[in-house]
């Protein structure tokens, strides 16, 4: 639930229309992505390149947010490492290149107890224009 956190950034800060890039299987675990503005590519191959490409198109408007995971889908937040695959690269290059990045990671931590409510303990990193 960690990516709920750029949700609520966005409707308190950057008040943008939000987009979220999943792969295909988390899209159609996770119903309720769709109502946060989500897309996946169905297939592999081309399909992800058209999609990687849509997603760049929607960043060529200044009022789009696209959330990406660029692990390339959910993870636990218990994994020790994580790669990036180069679809994000792809997604940039299909834009004008006129964005923001926000980097943001988060963890939610239960610390001693067995089930307190979540604390997301998160990361930013600092925008910057490419």
């Amino acid at each position: 639930m960690g990516w709920l956190f750029p949700f609520y950034i966005n409707k308190k800060v950057f008040k943008k229309q939000f987009h979220v890039l999943v792969n295909a299987e988390n899209y159609n675990k996770v119903g309720f992505l769709r109502y946060l503005g989500a897309f996946a590519a169905e297939n592999k191959g081309k399909d992800v390149l058209e999609t990687l490409n849509y997603a760049g198109k929607l960043l060529d408007n200044p009022q789009n947010l696209v959330l990406v995971f660029p692990q390339g889908k959910l993870y636990s937040n218990h994994l020790k490492g994580i790669s990036f695959e180069k679809g994000v690269m792809q997604m940039i290059n299909a834009s004008q290149k006129k964005i923001s990045i926000f980097f943001a990671a988060t963890f939610i931590d239960y610390f001693s107890k067995e089930s307190p409510p979540p604390i997301p303990i998160c990361s930013i990193g600092k925008m910057r224009s490419t």
